[in-house]
């Protein structure tokens, strides 16, 4: 009896470590794939986070420069400008104005300029500012174009190439030999009447790009910058980029491996990184660079060692369990662990509504209950997450949840001196009335028409429905005035409601007010909002 006991007890043993070995396997190779989409995920966030940042900042410096153009062909009268000299002195004046008027709008601008062709025009009729020590801009020196020849690319390349492209465009960055910077360049052709006047450009310091990129960067993940050929541009340890001619032969590789791969947006690039392999995902700047950001493959590995460590260790605890219980009473325990079994394999899959039907007062019987507890649990938890959802089911827009999640990002902006935002607060205050008098679906029907309304003006991925009538906004990177007005169109598409057929029994009245975070203010995010709150209660009394 004692050596069939024996017998059985290793076969089931056998078995029950098959089992549990196949179970490892397939557990490892799904948490494999979770970990790898896991770094998938953060780097494409990371990547599409700081891509937005620079992109948006790009993008204010082509602004600045169409308007100089804009401004210059508006404005100019060559033959006056080469006759006059009264002329162009006021015409030079007015242009350093409005050269300095549009600088301010991003933090990017390090040098800002309108380069009449001296050939025509002479040197003193350049307007160029750069920015000071205090933020604002002084005249800078005018580099004497017609000393240098056409193909001195490094001291006049940002001069001839758009003139000789006839087109806008980024000059790839260079070290700026005039004043030893190393620098990139947005630079305008000016033609009329079909001969050229001159170009208009903006220079941004690169270092200045450089501290977007480093910003969020983290211990284990950090930015590159590369050209579309794939050459290093900026990386911390090479600040001025890395030419071809001295990369080794690993640092040639990643180049062609970039250069081939850029466009392939959402796709994990493995190069190798000083020696060492990384994960990298890449997009394409405004500008026509290509922004990378890498994470350390060790950094990966390390999650898969940990996870056959405590694969190991489950197992030598369960084989530990198993033993005494198999040697006390294995006829009674063959039924419930395959049945215990099948029940964690399904509850492995997400499949938690397996049932447990195993019932005793034994040991078996406590763990059948344990397994009912957890699936009841995890049930419990995942119907939780769903209840905490981010978004307002009747409006669309977030919920009071997302805008409270959205606090913390918005402190870090303001601590590491990147923000500029504002938010709005709305109140709808003729709701009470219209769910009294006409009930709380015509009340539903308001909210969903203010928070359309909202939406459509600030996007429904910047609103929040933060109460039963109170919605806010939270909107980045928008002037003042521009605010006036989005409240303005606001309030006439309340009014076009208000005269629709749809009928409330009275006016909808939507009570608003914002502030804007002033940088240097001390203010965190959640002052600014009671800024907006207190502003938006005085709007409901003055509407009253």
């Amino acid at each position: 009896m004692n050596s069939v006991r024996t017998r059985l007890m290793i076969i089931i043993s056998a078995v029950i470590f098959g089992v549990y070995l196949i179970f490892a396997i397939v557990s490892y190779s799904d948490m494999t794939g979770i970990i790898e989409d896991s770094a998938k995920a953060r780097l494409g966030a990371a990547t599409k986070e700081r891509a937005a940042m620079i992109d948006a900042r790009l993008s204010l410096v082509e602004h600045v420069v169409n308007r100089l153009s804009d401004y210059v062909k508006a404005n100019v009268d060559p033959a006056r400008m080469r006759s006059d000299e009264s002329y162009r002195s006021g015409l030079l004046k007015d242009m350093k104005t409005e050269c300095m008027d549009l600088a301010q709008l991003t933090d990017l601008v390090g040098t800002v300029y309108i380069i009449p062709d001296p050939e025509l025009y002479g040197k003193p009729s350049c307007v160029t500012l750069e920015r000071n020590e205090f933020g604002g801009f002084s005249t800078a020196p005018v580099t004497d174009i017609l000393k240098y020849d056409e193909t001195d690319w490094e001291h006049v390349g940002w001069y001839y190439e758009p003139k000789q492209k006839q087109s806008k465009l980024w000059v790839k960055p260079y070290i700026d030999k005039n004043r030893n910077i190393y620098m990139s360049s947005f630079v305008a052709p000016i033609f009329m009447d079909g001969e050229f006047f001159g170009v208009t450009g903006v220079d941004l310091n690169m270092e200045d790009l450089h501290r977007i990129m480093d910003s969020s960067g983290t211990d284990s993940t950090f930015s590159m910058l590369f050209s579309s050929d794939g050459q290093v541009l900026y990386q911390k340890d090479y600040p001025v980029g890395l030419p071809s001619f001295q990369m080794d032969g690993e640092l040639q590789k990643n180049e062609d491996a970039v250069a081939d791969s850029y466009e392939k947006t959402g796709e994990i690039i493995h190069i190798v990184w000083n020696g060492e392999t990384c994960h990298m995902m890449a997009t394409r700047l405004k500008n026509g660079m290509i922004l990378g950001i890498l994470i350390p493959q060790k950094e990966v590995e390390s999650a898969r060692v940990r996870l056959w460590r405590r694969q190991l260790l489950i197992l030598l605890v369960v084989m530990a369990l198993v033993f005494p219980v198999l040697w006390y009473a294995l006829s009674k325990i063959v039924r419930p662990i395959r049945e215990l079994t099948d029940a964690t394999m399904h509850i492995s899959r997400g499949e938690l509504n397996i049932p447990v039907t195993y019932h005793s007062n034994d040991e078996i019987g406590e763990l059948a209950r344990g397994i009912r507890n957890v699936s009841k649990e995890m049930q419990e938890y995942v119907t939780f997450l769903h209840t905490q959802a981010y978004t307002d089911s009747m409006t669309g827009v977030g919920n009071k949840q997302a805008f409270q999640a959205l606090v913390p990002t918005l402190d870090k902006k303001i601590r590491e001196g990147l923000a500029d935002f504002a938010i709005l607060v709305f109140d709808i205050d003729s709701l009470k009335e219209t769910n009294e008098k006409l009930g709380y679906e015509y009340g539903d029907l308001m909210i969903a028409d203010c928070g359309r309304i909202i939406s459509e003006t600030f996007g429904s991925d910047n609103v929040f429905r933060y109460g039963g009538d109170e919605f806010l906004a939270v909107v980045e990177n928008v002037p003042d005035d521009e605010l006036k007005i989005c409240l303005d169109r606001i309030g006439e598409q309340v009014r076009l409601l208000n005269l629709s057929a749809r009928s409330y029994d009275r006016d909808i009245v939507l009570s608003a007010g914002y502030a804007v975070y002033t940088e240097g203010s001390g203010d965190t995010a959640k002052d600014i909002f009671q800024r907006a709150y207190q502003k938006m209660l005085l709007s409901r009394h003055h509407n009253s």
